[in-house]
């Protein structure tokens, strides 16, 4: 059995600072850039022999969130002159999840004669969702529900959804799926002592499903005026 969990959290994880002795700032960013970081594993290996087999069982289970806000306004629009509002900061925010799982359960021979086996099966599951927002802050308080903005919006028949969705950098949201299950097995027959003869198989059936639905000013400028969505999904079997 193994157990193992780590969490981490930073006030401010700047990459780079102007001065190497502190303060952690430097010109380029306009606030704090908080992040969370949380991570879990967990595995478990099972055996019990019978007479002339034995039963082997394996589980594994891998969680993982992060959390963390980034200040985009260089990257987007260049370095910001002294005295730039914070409100009109490009500021992001990310949003990281995904957990897996797998089982393998398998009989494998444990006698001494010359035919040895094994036989068994697979199951992994993987979830991950992803959930990035860059926007203004200024805009983003214009735009919030209940605002006068949005208020006015109503009265004129235009959703809040639609100002907000023409008004953000960017919303991208990116849920997927991966999911596989097999199985296997192995023969060996010993012709002698330096000679084995063997066999083995596996079938198996994987499926992928999710993709990327984004919108806001930058999607809707580089893909002609659209929002975007590339959600799909995959089957493979053998």
């Amino acid at each position: 059995l193994t157990h193992l969990t780590q969490d981490y959290f930073a006030p401010d994880a700047i990459v780079s600072a102007d001065n190497p002795r502190g303060p952690r700032s430097n010109d380029n960013t306009l606030f704090p850039l908080p992040t969370h970081y949380d991570f879990g594993l967990d595995s478990l290996e099972f055996a019990y022999d019978f007479d002339s087999v034995r039963l082997v069982s394996l589980s594994s289970r891998i969680d993982k969130h992060a959390d963390f806000t980034g200040d985009d306004t260089a990257a987007l629009f260049g370095n910001p002159p002294s005295g730039y509002p914070v409100g009109l900061a490009a500021e992001s925010t990310v949003i990281d999840q995904s957990n897996a799982f797998s089982q393998e359960l398998r009989l494998q021979s444990t006698g001494s004669g010359p035919f040895q086996w094994i036989v068994g099966g697979y199951y992994y599951n993987y979830r991950m969702y992803f959930d990035i927002n860059i926007g203004f802050p200024y805009v983003a308080d214009l735009t919030a529900p209940g605002s006068p903005l949005t208020t006015i919006g109503g009265l004129l028949g235009v959703p809040g959804a639609l100002l907000l969705d023409n008004t953000t950098l960017l919303d991208g949201k990116s849920n997927a799926r991966s999911q596989e299950r097999a199985a296997f097995l192995d023969l060996s027959y010993k012709l002698w002592d330096r000679l084995d003869l063997s066999a083995g198989a596996r079938f198996y059936s994987t499926t992928v499903k999710g993709g990327f639905v984004g919108n806001g000013v930058l999607v809707l400028a580089e893909n002609d005026l659209q929002d975007s969505n590339t959600s799909a999904g995959i089957t493979e079997r053998g």
